[in-house]
């Protein structure tokens, strides 16, 4: 009935500047998304100037409801974007509004370099920083790491913040899983920031409360840094093999995670088994992508723990068509080596990933160490096939072995 009103004719054009940044922002807090009505808010600030008249705390308030209705329109977010350099808008933002407007845009994947740079410099203010609460640090460091923006200076400042008495210990299992993430997608170790998440995910109040996507993301961050804390991940291999936690688990979340324990070198059995029987139920089987496939089964070979029957499920699952068609070099590459490692001859994967390999986009973008670990995997398992030396050339060395990747 509101969105209705609203929409009749004249009525939005006669709402005030904060009005209409208050209409959307209660609609995205009770989760609310009048796709009609969002449309008509977006016009509505796009026209003469409108923006103009918007404090930069009601753009901001706009911005994260779009963002978190999901709101796809161009134009605003170009415009709002445009409003917030001007000059004196970010100063007049508090701590909190600044990180929203830098997690909208992240979460609708607006990239825009000059609004980063000024975010960046905003938070940096020391004002602005001891203002920032768990949430805030963590949806930053979130934001810069999902639009790939890498700010040296903005993230060692964070850290700071972050492992700070106080507001480390009022950070959430999301919260850590998020904040480690951002910095293992960025590539910067931060080993007091690292041990300090490792320190506090272990808490009595908080290791209970992780669920499965924020545990996965917190291992595969351990796992790309290459930190190894073993009490974390043994607490966390704990938690995961429960009942009522394991069948949580997803295809991605499965093969992240025994990724993330293979590439560091853990080899927890009981863990595993618990993969490995996830991994075989038929909701997860029907779900698993070509990445996917070829993550679980490196990790398997790699600690070699042998499941044929996993080996022999997710074959199957990679030979599907809609799967075989996506695998890229290192993927092919890594699931060669892990058939192969295991000794399991599947003549019918092996000559699909061959296959694969020798289409022109595929067979471009190998590397070196890809070229030695498929080279090596065909030789293993006595598959002699002419198109392989051809198509690749021959490098030095005995087995090959990768590091996976995400």
């Amino acid at each position: 009935a509101i969105a209705a009103r609203t929409l009749q004719a004249g009525a939005l054009e006669r709402f005030a500047p904060q009005a209409v940044a208050n209409t959307v922002w209660a609609f995205a807090t009770l989760g609310v998304h009048h796709a009609e009505l969002m449309a008509a808010v977006a016009d509505r600030t796009l026209g003469n100037g409108a923006l103009d008249k918007f404090n930069p705390q009601a753009v901001a308030n706009m911005v994260w409801a779009f963002a978190t209705l999901v709101v796809h329109h161009p134009g605003p977010m170009a415009a709002i974007a445009a409003r917030m350099l001007q000059k004196g808008a970010l100063d007049k933002l508090n701590p909190q509004a600044v990180a929203n407007t830098v997690w909208a845009f992240a979460n609708m994947g607006a990239l825009n370099m000059d609004l980063m740079k000024a975010v960046a410099a905003r938070t940096m203010c020391p004002k602005v920083l001891q203002s920032f609460t768990t949430q805030e640090v963590a949806n930053t460091a979130w934001a810069f790491a999902r639009l790939g923006v890498v700010h040296g200076r903005l993230m060692d400042t964070l850290a700071q913040r972050a492992c700070q008495p106080d507001v480390l210990m009022a950070f959430s299992s999301q919260g850590l899983a998020n904040t480690a993430w951002a910095y293992a997608t960025l590539h910067i170790t931060n080993m007091p920031l690292i041990d300090a998440i490792a320190e506090r995910a272990i808490c009595v109040d908080v290791l209970p409360t992780f669920n499965s996507q924020e545990m996965a993301n917190l291992v595969w961050a351990l796992a790309t840094l290459g930190v190894l804390h073993d009490d974390l991940m043994k607490r966390l291999a704990e938690r995961i093999v429960l009942p009522e936690v394991v069948f949580t688990f997803s295809s991605q979340t499965l093969s992240n995670t025994v990724w993330a324990y293979a590439t560091l070198g853990i080899n927890d059995h009981l863990l595993m088994e618990s993969m490995a029987q996830r991994a075989l139920c038929a909701d997860v089987v029907a779900s698993f992508d070509a990445q996917e496939v070829s993550n679980t089964v490196w990790a398997f070979a790699k600690l070699r723990h042998a499941k044929m029957p996993l080996f022999d499920v997710l074959a199957e699952r990679a030979l599907d068509p809609a799967v075989a068609t996506t695998f890229c070099s290192q993927g092919i590459a890594n699931t060669a080596w892990a058939f192969a490692k295991m000794k399991i001859l599947n003549e019918r994967l092996m000559a699909m990933l061959l296959e694969r390999a020798l289409e022109p986009e595929v067979l471009a973008s190998f590397s070196e160490e890809n070229v030695t670990n498929m080279l090596w995997a065909y030789n293993f398992l006595g598959i002699e096939n002419n198109s392989i030396l051809d198509a690749l050339e021959p490098k030095d060395g005995a087995e090959g072995m990768v590091g996976g990747f995400e």
